[in-house]
């Protein structure tokens, strides 16, 4: 029941400002604490306090540097960081070009003549350059930033340039096999039990059906499989 509770207050504000989750934290906890001559209810509410208050300070790292107002601004800067999940290929009826979606942490960005180590969830939006990558890889690109919408668990979306790509080391290219088994494993099942499997286990999104990735970003699931923002940027 605690840890129920604990992961239902959770997964509800993890897209909220981490002020406000850090706030609610700190009433469960004072809560749990006046509350303890009622052991489950005390329980309940010190499990849930400490879970936020957790959610809190990831937030806080998330959020924390240059990223978000260089985005504000329409800032564009030179970026490193880590894919986080496989690409997602995006057409449009009719015509030949794509847009390549993908989730990347970044870690050190250049702009306006500063240099931060940041680390930020970014949504890029990349061409056809960008669907070869992987799981893991390491990038280095040039783009334009500008805010996320709000809610997304991503500080700012990027309009990037071509990437250069790490070679990916031996222990990245084993866990390569063990993703394609899964998706391999998942062909025969239904097309939102094919996508969302992968999503759940690994993170990987790249067969998740659109329709299904709007119900659960309406619902507020979104978190369980790293499909936050991808609906919001396909067009």
């Amino acid at each position: 029941m605690p840890a129920l509770v604990a992961w239902a207050g959770t997964a509800a504000t993890i897209t909220r400002e981490p002020w406000l989750v850090g706030g609610l934290a700190a009433s469960c906890i004072a809560a749990g604490v006046v509350l303890r001559a009622r052991p489950l209810a005390a329980l309940v509410l010190l499990a849930t306090g400490l879970t936020l208050l957790a959610s809190a300070a990831h937030g806080s790292v998330r959020t924390a540097g240059p990223v978000p107002g260089w985005a504000a601004a329409g800032t564009h800067a030179r970026m490193e960081g880590v894919v986080l999940a496989e690409p997602v290929v995006l057409t449009r009826p009719g015509q030949d070009a794509v847009t390549v979606i993908v989730r990347v942490r970044l870690e050190r960005v250049t702009a306006r003549g500063q240099t931060a180590r940041v680390s930020s969830p970014v949504l890029v939006r990349g061409d056809e350059r960008w669907r070869e990558l992987g799981w893991r890889d390491r990038v280095r690109f040039d783009g334009g930033l500008r805010a996320a919408d709000p809610g997304q668990r991503e500080v700012a979306v990027v309009r990037a340039e071509m990437p250069e790509v790490d070679p990916r080391p031996p222990w990245l290219r084993s866990t390569d096999h063990m993703r394609a088994g899964l998706r391999e494993a998942c062909a025969g099942l239904p097309a939102d039990s094919r996508g969302l499997l992968p999503g759940l286990v690994v993170g990987d999104t790249s067969g998740t059906p659109p329709e299904l990735t709007d119900a659960m970003t309406e619902t507020g699931m979104s978190h369980l499989s790293a499909v936050s923002g991808e609906i919001a940027h396909r067009t």
